[in-house]
């Protein structure tokens, strides 16, 4: 009898010590993504030339107001999500590199971001959204007059811009992760590794409950092997550590999208950010690619 009661003891015990540290880690799990994904704001200074030719744009996406610009520059359009910790101003010299090549560049800063509303971020599919809300805005100016619509999407940008491919006559994503969950535990697994993937299921729960499953659920993998008349380029860094070509990255999981003529591959030696800009411009090498592919698309060579 009363090796029954102690035997009863432990396992409420054990059941309550179970019960704190599945509670105490999602509560961690939710206060540590709200933190990463905390408002941002950062002065980026923009020359007279530049500021004296943008058009100011205002649209909204859900509760808050975002603020884009214009930068008229052809009849080919380029949208540019950016990527996490980053203002719309920091891609400037790749919309001047986009201008003078002849292309129309249109920016904008996601929520909780720069010139955008928000009390903060709200996580990773939040650019998804965003970026939605953006192409309405767009097709309801009718493309401000431009024939084509390209999406430039950088790290969770360029995972955003394959999930909404259809969206668009051409995608270019560079850096990008190869799913919102992807791009959610790259950070965490490169601190502790594949104990990471043990918070899996907080990380999970604790966007589906912000953004649904469908969002946090969203593969920009998926979003490629659904559109068979875009076409695509992935740029992939080999000095990428943000998105590593061999783990998260949209490239790592290349195979994945399977017999997809549109898309096309292209590596190069740089890192997570200066593949596209550096403090010393835009990467005129990088930029070549881009031009060459929004050109002449059928004669990039698969790498």
């Amino acid at each position: 009898m009363h090796k029954q009661k102690l035997r009863n003891i432990i396992t409420s015990v054990v059941l309550i010590v179970l019960a704190v540290l599945i509670v105490g880690g999602f509560a961690a799990t939710a206060l540590v993504y709200d933190h990463v994904f905390k408002r941002f704001d950062k002065t980026v200074e923009v020359t007279e030339e530049v500021g004296s030719s943008r058009e100011k744009h205002v649209f909204a996406s859900g509760e808050n107001e975002l603020v884009g610009y214009l930068y008229p520059g052809g009849d080919r359009l380029i949208v540019i999500a950016s990527g996490f910790r980053a203002v719309q101003e920091d891609y400037l010299p790749v919309v001047q590199a986009l201008n003078e090549r002849g292309l129309s560049v249109f920016t904008f800063d996601p929520t909780g971001v720069g010139q955008s509303g928000g009390e903060d971020q709200r996580g990773f599919p939040q650019e998804i959204t965003d970026l939605e809300a953006c192409l309405d805005y767009i097709d309801e100016n009718e493309r401000f007059g431009c024939t084509s619509l390209y999406l430039l999407g950088h790290s969770r940008g360029g995972t955003a811009a394959c999930v909404l491919a259809d969206r668009a006559d051409m995608v270019i994503a560079a850096g990008a992760y190869a799913s919102v969950m992807d791009g959610v535990l790259q950070p965490p697994y490169s601190c502790v590794g594949g104990l990471a993937y043990l918070n899996y299921p907080n990380l999970w729960i604790w966007q589906a409950i912000r953004f649904g499953p469908e969002l946090t659920g969203a593969s920009a993998i998926d979003g490629l092997k659904s559109c068979l008349d875009t076409d695509i380029l992935i740029i992939q860094g080999t000095l990428d550590e943000k998105a590593p070509k061999d783990r998260f990255s949209l490239y790592s999981r290349r195979g994945d999208i399977g017999r997809n003529s549109s898309v096309r591959i292209s590596k190069v030696e740089y890192g997570h950010v200066d593949m596209l800009y550096s403090e010393d411009g835009a990467n005129e090498e990088v930029m070549n690619i881009i031009i060459d592919f929004i050109d002449f698309a059928e004669e990039l060579p698969i790498k």
